[in-house]
């Protein structure tokens, strides 16, 4: 499931809106390239920003499964701005 948010300035696109009860890591990290050809080739955004929902913007915050995903898109080519 897939969401465009509006926002002050524009919007965000949020991926994974309950879907999928059990995600492993590799699946997030699958979202957040999904999400981020999304934005390249339907809104036209040449470097797309991609975060992490959790329950802080410290990276030792969230479930095992977040800090795995956490770890993953802080090593992938992506732009990852974090939690």
């Amino acid at each position: 499931i897939i969401a465009e948010i509006p926002k002050t300035h524009g919007s965000f696109i949020c991926l994974d809106l309950g879907a999928t009860t059990d995600c492993k890591p590799e699946y997030l990290e699958q979202f957040a390239y999904f999400g981020a050809t999304y934005a390249q080739a339907i809104k036209g955004i040449p470097l797309p920003k991609v975060a992490l929902v959790s329950n802080g913007a410290e990276a030792y915050k969230g479930s095992a499964v977040v800090k795995a995903v956490y770890d993953r898109l802080r090593m992938s080519p992506l732009y990852f701005a974090g939690n």
